[in-house]
């Protein structure tokens, strides 16, 4: 109509053209998109499953690191509770003297202190095995831990020559008929010459 201006339809048109073979190649590129979705989704698990296991492997290796820092934190004074510090065995023909001291006791446990050593004969005797224990009691006036010290002599009666190496003796705490530690005892001197008795 003159004068009459035609109207513009707003919607936007879309063309479909089906010609010989348009399904197919629709149907192809759905296919690849879902192939190249798989191997999207095996990638990133491939990814995340190797992320796992460096993250267990470095969890590992941080937990000993840890581990061993809070061992070398740990307190001397409780990683060394109760325990027997020094043996000293003084020798001679006719007695012999111990001497032992223990830090850091309970007082609600029971201790004693048992020794160990072995003379060894250079003139052809047997070797002699010599043992013993030295009971721990508690001061009166300490309160809460405290730390022992006692000296014991035995008498000995030896005839001809002997030797004793700081390896053949030891010393050990018992707590509650539990040994706590153990240590090598040191021995003053370490020959005798026992002559017999004219």
């Amino acid at each position: 109509m003159p004068g009459k201006m035609a109207r513009s339809d707003p919607r936007p048109s879309v063309r479909v053209t089906r010609g010989v073979g348009s399904g197919q190649h629709l149907a192809s590129v759905l296919q690849e998109g879902r192939e190249n979705a798989n191997i999207g989704l095996g990638f990133i698990w491939r990814i995340s499953d190797k992320t796992m296991v460096r993250s267990t492997q470095m969890a590992r290796k941080y937990m000993q690191s840890l581990c061993l820092a809070a061992l070398l934190a740990f307190p001397a004074s409780l990683a060394l509770a109760n325990h027997i510090d020094s043996a000293t065995v003084a020798l001679a023909c006719t007695q012999y003297g111990i001497e032992v001291t223990a830090s850091d006791l309970a007082p609600g446990d029971s201790y004693s202190i048992r020794y160990t050593f072995i003379l060894s004969s250079t003139t052809g005797g047997p070797p002699l095995t010599i043992s013993n224990t030295v009971p721990v009691t508690k001061p009166l006036s300490s309160v809460g831990n405290y730390n022992f010290t006692d000296s014991v002599t035995n008498s000995l009666s030896l005839v001809g020559n002997y030797n004793v190496q700081s390896p053949s003796g030891s010393a050990s705490l018992l707590s509650n008929n539990q040994t706590a530690n153990t240590i090598p005892i040191t021995f003053s001197p370490t020959t005798l010459n026992c002559s017999p008795a004219a």
